[in-house]
């Protein structure tokens, strides 16, 4: 009997749409990724959350009826256009959040679709660190998929622009809410004890169920966002490492001021350990409805 998990075709270079049966539908990305026929095209967009092939036409589509996502698996080039024109050329007036590495932009795409778009600074300063960032959460959000973590739909590498699609939380960030007093109020004891049960689940399932593990580095407030159900979904996977057997696994040191252990800023291992503490932290903030250590600062002063 044929197994699901033997479907292999990563290295034939096949273009035409492969057979509708379980044995491809739900065969492995990893057995399907490097056929070139998923390697979109000239704009560098790729989508990593397709089951099937279909043959690029040369006619032009109507996309206004169809799943945007859906197209990004054999059109990249349309899914680019629609994000640009979408954003104005990535206009300031989009944008819903900025970080260290790039600045995230809420994105309507045809067909009443929503995703969010986290686009790349471009400056010569940090490009090197950007670009391991983005390598690295490309690496990390295609190995892992679970409810309570995000899901990036597809990636643009390009010169000019360089961006992660990901799915679109309406909730936000949990930092945000709760450092808004009404929200903050919305968000009563049985919806905060499902957002720190969804964050360990994530968190459990990074660290025992993938193998080799996953760690995140950078568990904070910020990086946890909520869907309109308030389930938890842990974000941001730049300073992501996968532990490699057999290695030391040290690295530079990564994490919010915070929410990382002291003792991991005078050791370059890199372990478990590492997520645990900084959950911890975050569930201290849940309970007690601002950082802990913003409360030790109110009582020594």
């Amino acid at each position: 009997m044929l197994s699901l998990t033997s479907v292999d075709i990563s290295y034939n270079n096949l273009e035409e749409p492969l057979p509708n049966n379980k044995a491809f539908s739900r065969a492995q990305i990893a057995a399907l990724e490097h056929n070139r026929g998923l390697c979109g095209n000239n704009t560098g967009i790729y989508c990593v959350g397709f089951k099937k092939v279909r043959k690029i036409d040369d006619e032009p589509r109507d996309t206004e009826n169809e799943n945007m996502f859906v197209i990004w698996s054999y059109d990249g080039k349309i899914a680019h256009q629609s994000i640009v024109e979408a954003t104005e050329a990535f206009n300031s007036r989009y944008s819903i959040g900025e970080g260290g590495c790039g600045r995230v932009y809420r994105v309507e795409l045809p067909n009443d679709q929503v995703a969010a778009v986290k686009k790349l600074h471009q400056s010569e300063d940090v490009i090197m660190a950007n670009l391991k960032a983005f390598t690295s959460e490309i690496t990390a959000l295609t190995e892992v998929r679970h409810q309570n973590i995000v899901k990036l739909h597809g990636f643009c590498s390009h010169a000019r622009y360089s961006y992660l699609v990901y799915e679109f939380l309406e909730g936000g960030s949990l930092r945000k809410i709760l450092s808004n007093e009404v929200k903050a109020m919305e968000l009563d004891w049985i919806r905060r004890v499902k957002v720190v049960r969804g964050v360990a689940r994530a968190l459990s399932y990074m660290h025992h169920d993938c193998s080799p593990p996953v760690i995140h580095r950078d568990i904070s407030s910020n990086n946890i966002l909520l869907d309109l159900d308030n389930e938890a979904h842990v974000s941001n996977f730049g300073t992501t490492r996968i532990l490699k057997p057999n290695s030391s696994n040290c690295t530079s040191y990564a994490g919010t001021l915070g929410y990382s252990a002291p003792e991991f800023a005078y050791t370059t291992e890199v372990n478990e350990k590492c997520d645990v503490y900084s959950f911890g932290m975050v569930a201290l903030e849940v309970i007690m409805g601002r950082h802990p250590g913003s409360f030790i600062s109110t009582i020594s002063s």
